[in-house]
């Protein structure tokens, strides 16, 4: 899913001279691009997701929830949403699951893999609007230099124009509507 259209990208820039394929190309590759920088999805999808088998109360997820549909243990169990309790309660998104009283999860042969959570998975169930925003002038900064790739300073006459260099970062403009959406990734745990 693209988290923009073309015509917000030709709206935004006031530019109807825009290469229509040129943004096609540019705008799910910066979609995807923001997933990655934020280390989260802001797609929405319905399906079931494996989990190990808890070592507490909570069951921890790698992936944000935004419902929960039910969870089925390798052993045959399957529970509802009214057997656990979503967290924490700002959510959704969800970053783990508690189980509620009376509730006993069992596996079977292993507690790898022996939990499959169904459920709406994702940031919220619609593109918030600083991210569509982000991808707009991200898009439309990465179409303006797409001509120049390559240049690092243009002169001629009395102009002088040194251009921005193509990064993996975002540009500086995005930055601040990308940061509230940031999901916390710990990068290595050393021991000492």
């Amino acid at each position: 899913m693209n988290y923009c259209s073309v015509q917000d990208v030709i709206d935004h820039t006031q530019d109807e001279e825009m290469l229509v394929a040129s943004l096609n190309i540019l705008i799910p590759a910066i979609s995807r691009a923001i997933d990655g920088y934020c280390h989260r999805t802001f797609v929405v999808a319905n399906e079931g997701r494996v989990y190990d088998y808890p070592k507490g109360e909570n069951i921890w997820l790698r992936d944000d929830l935004i419902s929960l549909t039910t969870i089925e243990t390798n052993a045959g169990q399957s529970f509802d949403d009214t057997y656990f309790f979503l967290c924490p309660i700002s959510g959704p998104p969800y970053a783990w699951i508690e189980m509620g009283p009376n509730t006993t999860l069992n596996w079977a042969t292993t507690p790898r893999r022996s939990l499959t959570i169904t459920g709406n998975w994702g940031y919220s169930a619609s593109v918030p609007d600083n991210i569509k925003l982000a991808t707009v002038i991200w898009t439309a900064a990465l179409y303006a230099q797409a001509t120049t790739a390559g240049l690092i300073k243009v002169d001629g006459g009395d102009i002088s124009m040194t251009l921005r260099e193509l990064t993996k970062e975002p540009p500086a403009e995005v930055l601040p509507l990308l940061v509230p959406h940031i999901r916390p990734r710990i990068a290595a745990i050393g021991a000492r």
